[in-house]
């Protein structure tokens, strides 16, 4: 969901914070309370700053759509489409019972349904936390041990076997240029985070199946709560592109909204661009020629499904391929230090 944090001189305000907000003035006013009361009444319970920051633009605004609107950082432009159509429809309450349930499913806190984003790094921490520890561990060898075990081997004046001085050599390396390391590391960082490598990292990301299928299930969610509340197909795949910030997946759904306006197939556009798993397009045929929205409930559904199985396979495989690189980089390094001590007898 592009919902941009509030930098502000402490905490920012997180998605999940601002589902909860939402929730809480859905209640609210489902309450019949009126809507700057309802405000005043959650602003009453916060204590986070960028929480107090958006109540009070929202309590100085005209009302709460103009509120969000003006400040669109706080909340995706599909929101704020479907609280005009609302609005317009007078089905305010309705609509925001709609956002509140979908804000809850697409960000984590219906754990039956949702956690989508969340599940995924979810199941990356683990993975990358263990290559952490594995590059943390092999630099302290590096810097601090091995330069001890160089020295009482150099006293004994015999040859080192050739991974131990392949080992001694990177460890003099590491102590002797470290700045330029960090340096590096930081600075490969610094780039890649870059606006001129957003695509790159978009397209990068699509490689990964779990990456497919958690955002389409996000984008199919929010296509199908869109049409729901009969927006045109083309609008509504333009409103659902403002979930994502895949620059890929953005332009592909621009696209398709062109296809729409052309009365050519999305569906085609969508295969065309890769950015959507392939065995979700059948089912998107075949809504696209029915238009019935219970298909498309049941392609989000069985998104789900294949989501939570990918996740669950792929975690196992990360989790054996990081011990297996920790297991690796570590054990060369011990190997590396204690095989000079098998050919010492015949020094001494």
């Amino acid at each position: 969901m592009n919902i941009k944090n509030l930098f502000i001189k402490k905490k920012p305000l997180s998605e999940e914070e601002f589902a909860e907000i939402f929730e809480a003035f859905y209640f609210l006013r489902e309450a019949e309370i009126d809507e700057k009361e309802a405000l005043q009444i959650i602003a009453k319970e916060q204590t986070q700053p960028a929480a107090q920051n958006l109540l009070a633009i929202l309590l100085n605004a005209p009302n709460f759509i103009e509120g969000l609107s003006q400040f669109p950082g706080y909340a995706p432009d599909y929101a704020i489409a479907l609280l005009r159509q609302g609005q317009k429809n007078k089905e305010e309450i309705k609509v925001l019972a709609s956002l509140s349930a979908h804000f809850s499913k697409i960000l984590f806190l219906d754990d039956e349904l949702g956690s989508y984003k969340q599940r995924l790094k979810k199941h990356l921490t683990y993975p990358i936390s263990t290559l952490v520890v594995a590059f943390m561990v092999s630099a302290v060898l590096l810097i601090f041990v091995v330069p001890v075990f160089d020295e009482v081997y150099q006293s004994f004046g015999a040859e080192l076997p050739a991974l131990t001085q392949l080992v001694v050599r990177l460890s003099e390396v590491i102590q002797q240029w470290w700045w330029v390391c960090v340096g590096f590391i930081w600075l490969s960082l610094c780039c890649f985070n870059h606006k001129m490598n957003k695509r790159f990292r978009s397209k990068l990301a699509l490689y990964f199946s779990a990456a497919r299928y958690t955002e389409s299930s996000v984008i199919l969610r929010t296509l199908h709560l869109l049409l729901s509340y009969d927006f045109k197909l083309q609008q509504a795949l333009r409103l659902s592109a403002t979930v994502s910030q895949n620059t890929m997946i953005i332009e592909a759904l621009n696209k398709s909204a062109d296809a729409v306006a052309e009365k050519k197939s999305f569906v085609d556009c969508l295969k065309e661009k890769a950015v959507f798993p392939h065995k979700i397009l059948p089912g998107l045929r075949v809504f696209e020629k029915t238009n019935h929205l219970i298909l498309l409930q049941k392609l989000v559904n069985r998104n789900a499904f294949i989501l939570k199985k990918n996740l669950s396979e792929a975690s196992k495989i990360m989790n054996s391929v990081m011990m297996v690189i920790m297991g690796i980089l570590v054990g060369i390094l011990i190997i590396a230090m204690y095989l000079p001590i098998f050919s010492m007898g015949a020094v001494i």
